[in-house]
């Protein structure tokens, strides 16, 4: 009988635990955000604490004895909210004694509890420091030319260390728990760490090492599939394609991984003769050493805690819901470790299991109604993945400023490719600890299956419409998705009805009931489309000239458009800011892209377009090209332009947008320093063509006073200025400004960032000039017209 012909059980109804579970999660946001505000005065942090505490206890008590139905709810919250005070309240003492610590002993020991992962400003591993107060969590930037050492060394360094500060990076580190950055000058490696995680360690090293050794793209993926080890692949191009395809999850270990790993075990258990709650015992045992070879990463742990709750209540043969198993491993999450409320991955995996709990059945009997000559199998495998890739989506959109369209057919292919890879890795690495030759002959197969998955997902994420970029619009798509998951449950659709005790099924619903019913939710899901591919049609008219000075934060991003060209100069740091940005002007493609220089601030979001937003051309200073320092920068320019190089201009170059010029005028010569290396545009406006500009200004990216000197005169009155380095105090002299007598002073910068930008010398400087200042940290995106009668400026706020 196939899966549609089965009917279907009742809604499933929500377990005062989930609620529980929900309330405990609102009480670690309420409890961090208190904890936060209150970090710099720790009395009244105290006081308030106290008080918190006391009517939390009381309204329990109170909330219980009336409503018993809510006493559940409330002792959930009231729990996890003290222990989200308390454990919040050990942080800050960590912080402050943390300097106290180096003081005494200017050489720590500290034992590795991540693996490295590369930033542009440096090499980064989280580790643990041991004293008498007990461990302190921290993150580790390794020395320029050291060799990183994965989770489970113990290393001695020697450094400096660096408080959170009251910014949002301070504010990171909050929430996640480290209390603060180590910058090493000398490290030397101790051997493995204690207990269970250095003894699995050495195992670990020398599976990686194997798995290194293999050629391509395979490498990367099985390293990252078995072992949870990302330093192969992060970075490159096909994890940009991985998350362009919404297959993200894959590449790491997830919950997805545990589930294959369970079910091959099951496989080699099923006709053995032990008992269920042996077999159950073995699974679980096989789930913990999975977990320990990937270095108990967070996610593996929390997904071998699912799995072992649902082996667990199974041998029992509960009938507890799946729903309060969930509720009960969230509580227990939040409960010992509040930081995870703030996980990425424990939200995605939450939603993803929660999904799947609920809907899974309903979407294996609609597309078993839809297709009722498909193998039930198959139903249900391409329902599950559909209803996996769907629940994550609310918090998906507004987090990478992207909705994957291919995202389900794609987890439909490369299922199969990972779990091949997987099992046929997992065997590899066991016997080739033992018999060498063997294990390498598996771990080859192992490698072609992911070879053919990458391939795949190159190939996938290069189809037209793979990926829509989203702009603002991320948070209302979002709450339409949740409406319509909601709408699904309460009215809870069925094509047929549910078959009855005696096996008959009743006739399916008539077709004005079913037209009705369909039509319910085809709403929400064309608004959702709607509001989804109308971020690639422009707000503006293409007959239009403007200039905008994109919101990227700490950063520089400037988008020229005119007559439906468009060319970006620099980038930013953070991909998914950038993403949403371009989305909210309507650009999803780019003639040009012009990177001013390498810093992070202007080319890090470089390679995040790839897949996304279509890049004709990236342009670089010519002298740059062969410098050993541009080759993150010239490896992210062919990505995006599918394998396009990097292309070179100089002084005399002259691009075109419509009816503007943009022209190269410095510096004459590349390589000096990374602030004079940038490049500098003088941007001309010519409304009717006749050849002379209506409007011109100069942008300046990073480059400062002294390698602005040689421009100033041959650039002489503009009407608009891109103020150099985000405002700094170098940037401008008076006398510079005097000469160029701006009316219009764009400053592109962060809300209290960590540098002062703008200073107030700066501004004060601009506005006794006359120069009308706008800011992206106050005014977000600032968006400048031009015609023939003019500029008009706009801000987004």
């Amino acid at each position: 009988m196939n899966s549609h012909e089965r009917g279907l059980p009742s809604r499933p109804s929500l377990p005062p635990l989930l609620l529980a579970a929900l309330s405990a999660w609102i009480a670690v946001c309420l409890s961090e955000e208190l904890c936060w505000q209150l970090y710099a005065d720790a009395c009244v942090a105290a006081a308030l604490l106290m008080c918190l505490i006391a009517l939390l206890v009381i309204g329990t008590i109170v909330i219980g004895i009336k409503h018993h139905g809510f006493a559940v709810v409330c002792i959930a919250f009231t729990s996890v909210c003290i222990c989200g005070l308390f454990w919040w309240g050990g942080w800050a003492k960590d912080v402050e004694h943390l300097p106290t610590l180096f003081e005494q002993t200017p050489t720590l020991e500290l034992d590795l509890t991540g693996d490295p992962a590369v930033r542009d400003y440096g090499t980064i591993s989280t580790a643990r420091i041991s004293c008498n107060a007990g461990s302190i969590s921290v993150r580790l930037i390794w020395p320029e030319g050291a060799e990183p050492l994965s989770a489970g060394h113990r290393i001695a360094v020697t450094g400096s260390i660096s408080s959170p500060k009251l910014d949002d990076g301070g504010r990171w580190n909050h929430r996640n728990g480290f209390a603060g950055m180590l910058r090493a000058s000398h490290v030397e490696e101790l051997g493995y760490s204690p207990g269970l995680r250095g003894f699995v360690t050495s195992f670990r090293d020398d599976s990686f090492a194997r798995v290194a050794s293999i050629e391509g793209d395979a490498a990367g993926l099985l390293a990252g599939v078995l072992l949870g080890n990302r330093t192969l692949y992060a970075g490159s191009e096909l994890e940009q394609a991985f998350q362009t395809t919404g297959l993200a999850h894959l590449m790491a270990v997830s919950g997805t991984h545990l589930a294959i790993v369970t079910m091959l075990l099951s496989a080699l258990l099923a006709r053995s003769s032990l008992r269920r709650k042996v077999r159950s015992a073995v699974l679980i045992i096989g789930l913990i050493i999975y977990a320990a070879i990937t270095g108990f990463a967070p996610s593996a742990l929390r997904a071998a805690t699912m799995c072992s709750v649902a082996l667990v209540l199974g041998a029992l043969k509960t009938r507890a819901s799946a729903l309060s198993a969930l509720s009960l491993c969230m509580l227990v999450f939040l409960g010992l470790s509040p930081p995870i409320a703030f996980s990425l991955g424990f939200q995605l995996s939450v939603l993803s299991v929660l999904g799947l709990i609920i809907f899974a059945r309903l979407a294996d009997c609609w597309l078993g109604h839809a297709l009722p000559r498909l193998p039930p199998s198959l139903v249900s495998s391409v329902a599950a993945t559909i209803v996996a890739s769907s629940a994550t989506l609310p918090m998906t959109v507004t987090q990478f400023a992207q909705l994957p369209l291919i995202s389900p057919v794609a987890n439909l292919l490369a299922a199969p490719l990972v779990t091949g890879m997987l099992c046929l890795g997992i065997i590899a690495l066991v016997i080739g600890s033992v018999f060498a030759p063997l294990g390498f002959l598996l771990l080859q197969i192992a490698a072609t299956f992911a070879s053919c998955c990458a391939t795949l997902v190159r190939m996938l994420a290069d189809m037209p419409l793979a990926c829509l970029p989203l702009s603002s619009a991320t948070h209302a798509i979002a709450a339409l998705f949740c409406i319509l998951f909601i709408a699904l449950w309460v009215f809870w659709p069925l094509p047929q009805r549910s078959v009855d005790s005696e096996g008959r099924q009743s006739p399916p619903l008539s077709r004005n009931k079913l037209l009705k019913t369909c039509s319910a939710f085809i709403v929400p899901i064309a608004l959702v489309l709607l509001l989804g591919f109308g971020q690639s049609a422009r707000p503006w008219q293409a007959s239009d000239a403007r200039m905008v000075m994109l919101d990227v934060g700490q950063g520089d991003s400037i988008l020229i458009q005119s007559k439906a060209a468009n060319i970006l100069v620099d980038t930013g740091e953070q991909g998914d800011v950038l993403l949403r940005e371009l989305a909210e002007q309507g650009v999803t493609h780019l003639d040009a892209v012009i990177i001013s220089h390498k810093d992070a601030d202007h080319a890090g979001a470089l390679k995040k377009l790839a897949g996304v937003v279509v890049v004709d051309h990236v342009y670089v200073h010519a002298d740059l090209i062969d410098q050993a320092f541009m080759e993150k920068v010239l490896e992210s320019a062919r990505w995006v332009t599918s394998g396009r190089e990097g292309e070179g201009v100089r002084p005399g170059t002259t691009l075109r947008a419509g009816q503007f010029s943009l022209s190269i005028i410095a510096p004459q010569d590349g390589g000096t320093s990374e602030n004079e290396d940038s490049l500098v545009g003088l941007l001309e406006f010519d409304a009717d063509g006749d050849g002379n500009a209506d409007a011109r200004g100069l942008l300046t990216g990073d480059a400062e006073s002294e390698a602005l000197e040689r421009v100033v005169s041959q650039v002489g009155d503009i009407d608009f200025l891109k103020v150099a380095h985000h405002g700094s105090k170098g940037g401008l002299t008076d006398e510079q400004l005097a000469e160029l007598s701006p009316e219009i002073a764009l400053i592109s910068v962060g809300a209290n960032n960590k540098y002062g930008h703008p200073s107030t010398e700066t501004v004060k400087m601009l506005e006794d000039h006359g120069a009308r200042i706008y800011r992206t940290d106050k005014q977000g995106a600032i968006s400048v017209g031009f015609s023939d009668t003019g500029m008009h400026v706009t801000p987004e706020r």
